[in-house]
């Protein structure tokens, strides 16, 4: 995260799991960069974008990985019989970064 140039950032708190996500536009480190999520020792979770060419998929993409990391850091787990609090943090989580995206252009 350190090695990232931020050019704005814009936070959001997912309340239900006491979790902070922040959302960043960054300029592009290299050639292969488009999206990150990174979590710190303290839990934050950071979505590192180039806005220039960040699609739905890769929106997507990303969100599953904060799912994942939210569900890491407070030790809940899926599995094929129990995942549709996945799916809704999932599309959650798709549905702030969005919105988020459309307030930095």
């Amino acid at each position: 995260m350190k090695s990232l140039k931020i050019i704005k950032e814009e936070p959001f708190e997912i309340e239900i799991y006491h979790a902070l996500i922040i959302v960043c536009s960054i300029e592009k480190p290299d050639e292969r960069f488009v999206g990150r999520v990174d979590c710190d020792e303290d839990g934050v979770i950071y979505v590192s974008l180039f806005m220039p060419e960040i699609t739905t998929g890769i929106i997507v993409h990303e969100s599953i990985h904060v799912a994942y990391n939210v569900f890491h850091n407070k030790g809940i787990y899926c599995n094929p019989d129990n995942h549709e609090h996945f799916a809704y943090l999932v599309e959650y989580v798709f549905n702030k970064i969005s919105k988020i995206i459309e307030n930095f252009k």
